[in-house]
């Protein structure tokens, strides 16, 4: 047995106990291990990850004691959207041309985060919960940014070919990955800097001012520039939403519309007309030319890159695995039912959200980061994939779920309303 596989039962063993003993513990611990998904192993031939079989033990044990309840409870609201998405990945299992990888799409794309979605709900008890898995999500976004500051200082522990441009990666093996990873969190992390602010609290400031900070150097230095859009835009649009921060935002947006009109190279990357610019628009062109054969199902769970090479038009440009922008990843991978679930969630979040303002002050800062954090996903997934990935997908469930808890606490917690209510 090699070091890695006795760190790696280490570490699950660990795991174990600590649920066994606190189950909210270990569902916490999970929005810090979200990279853990990095470690993988086979048992009896069959691929896994840590990060899989952690959340497996915390299902486990929640069953064991639980029974099934959890689950009925952890719906409510959402049944109709979550099966109708279930029902549409479960289609594209069938139609890939790969069903054994498709099922293992389905199982860490689908499957694992709306569990671990129904397990957030079931463990968040009170606003405190949900400073918790936020405030272990900022952890893991905190230490996986200063190995990547660390990259970017020395250009050390850089994968090729990145290092040739000293594009900081992290832990990840490619620098858009941590872009995607970190961007929500920076969100978040401004959200809840100026909450504590509001609530005096000097210590939690301080430590969400440098989640703040770390994680804005290493967008800087992975050179992730849909990242550096999508942060301060959703920030802005999310401030749309409430009245006295529309003047703020109102302000941003004006700034941001002056820098567009006047640095040409600002232009051309929202235009799309720099070379990664042109390279997406081939690819949707190649995508577009895909559907119209493939536009009722698609092409199946993890099938987009083997339908696609008889549509190829641009041969200088590689085949990726998603087409890069979030219409169009849902829709290969899913088909038109999985693109009108994705907009029932999206509705969904949209509504849910709105119901946080009518919370409590506190709760209606923790919907405001939630909001926005969604928000930024879907802004990056404009031009790439802020889904597709077994770390993204569980931190959009586990953020959605604690938005949804928060918008749907009784009434008689949510005293003084603040003021940034709509």
């Amino acid at each position: 047995m090699s070091l890695f596989h006795i760190i790696f039962f280490f570490l699950l063993t660990f795991y174990f106990f600590l649920v066994w003993k606190d189950i909210r513990s270990g569902i916490f611990l999970l929005f810090a291990a979200l990279p853990a998904y990095l470690l993988r192993i086979s048992f009896f031939g069959f691929p896994t990850t840590l990060l899989e079989l952690m959340l497996g033990i915390t299902v486990g044990i929640t069953i064991y004691r639980q029974g099934f309840s959890w689950i009925k409870k952890g719906v409510q609201g959402w049944y109709l959207p979550i099966t109708l998405l279930l029902i549409a990945a479960t289609i594209g299992i069938f139609i890939s041309p790969n069903h054994v990888e498709a099922l293992g799409i389905w199982k860490a794309y689908f499957l694992e985060p709306i569990l671990f979605f129904l397990l957030v709900r079931e463990t968040l008890r009170n606003e405190k919960d949900t400073h918790h898995a936020l405030f272990f999500l900022g952890v893991g976004a905190f230490l996986i940014s200063l190995f990547a500051l660390f990259q970017g200082i020395t250009c050390i522990g850089i994968p090729i070919p990145w290092d040739i441009e000293c594009r900081v990666t992290g832990i990840f093996p490619y620098p858009n990955a941590i872009g995607l990873f970190v961007g929500p969190v920076i969100v978040l992390s401004i959200v809840l800097f100026f909450k504590m602010i509001f609530e005096k609290k000097h210590i939690p400031c301080i430590g969400w001012a440098m989640v703040a900070a770390l994680g804005s150097a290493t967008l800087f230095f992975s050179k992730t520039e849909a990242a550096w859009i999508a942060v301060p835009a959703s920030l802005v649009v999310t401030g749309l939403f409430h009245r006295t921060l529309r003047l703020w935002a109102i302000t941003v947006l004006v700034l941001g519309c002056i820098l567009l009109a006047t640095i040409p190279t600002l232009q051309e990357k929202i235009l799309l007309q720099d070379y990664s610019g042109q390279v997406r628009l081939k690819q949707w062109s190649e995508t577009s030319l895909m559907l119209k054969d493939h536009w009722l199902f698609g092409a199946g769970l993890s099938g987009y890159p083997h339908i696609l090479s008889s549509y190829r038009q641009f041969s200088e440009i590689e085949v990726f695995q998603y087409p890069h922008t979030i219409v169009l990843n849902i829709w290969t991978e899913l088909g038109l039912l999985g693109l009108i679930a994705a907009g029932w969630m999206a509705v969904s979040i949209i509504q849910t959200y709105q119901k946080t303002k009518k919370q409590s002050i506190g709760y209606q800062w923790i919907g405001f980061g939630c909001f926005a954090a969604l928000l930024e996903m879907v802004i990056h997934g404009l031009v790439d994939v802020p889904y597709f990935k077994n770390d993204l997908s569980l931190m959009t469930w586990g953020i959605l779920a604690i938005l949804v808890w928060t918008a749907t606490q009784p009434q008689e917690q949510s005293q003084n309303v603040s003021s940034i209510k709509k």
